[in-house]
């Protein structure tokens, strides 16, 4: 009976051998899915990260193309404007500088004094037209580097 105890005795502690290596071989496979599972999800969480920041990236680098094509637009607007301008102020100094030839010219029942007045007046107006020519220009020439400029970055960004 020893021996049926013994074999019996071996027998259920060969099974609980075996019971345990099979559960902990469940256990470690489950944990090995688990593992997988969990990388597989923080490499799709690495990608997803990846993919909107390249997203926002790329959509603030077409934002900031668009804000300096606006910004082109509205320095050529003013430049136009300016320009115009600036036609207007010289045809208004070649007239102010045609009248004052007018004025230097002899006229009947004017006298000397008055001569002299509406010379130094006219002389006036024509140095206001000018310093209005200057500052124009000026005007022009910022608007003309700040194209230049914007027109620099936009190659950078295209």
């Amino acid at each position: 009976m020893k021996n049926k105890l013994s074999f019996s005795s071996f027998y259920s502690q060969q099974s609980l051998l075996n019971n345990t290596i099979y559960i902990l071989m469940m256990v470690y496979m489950l944990a090995a899915c688990n593992n997988r599972e969990r990388a597989q999800a923080e490499q799709k969480q690495r990608e997803d990260s990846i993919r909107i920041a390249t997203e926002n990236a790329v959509r603030q680098r077409l934002d900031r193309i668009q804000q300096l094509k606006d910004s082109l637009t509205s320095v050529e607007a003013e430049h136009d404007g300016f320009s115009n301008r600036l036609m207007i102020f010289k045809a208004d100094l070649e007239a102010a500088q045609d009248k004052l030839g007018t004025i230097r010219q002899y006229q009947l029942l004017r006298t000397p004094n008055e001569r002299e007045e509406q010379i130094r007046n006219q002389t006036i107006v024509i140095e206001q037209i000018e310093q209005e020519v200057e500052a124009i220009s000026a005007k022009i020439n910022l608007c003309e580097e700040a194209a230049r400029n914007i027109r620099a970055e936009l190659i950078k960004l295209q």
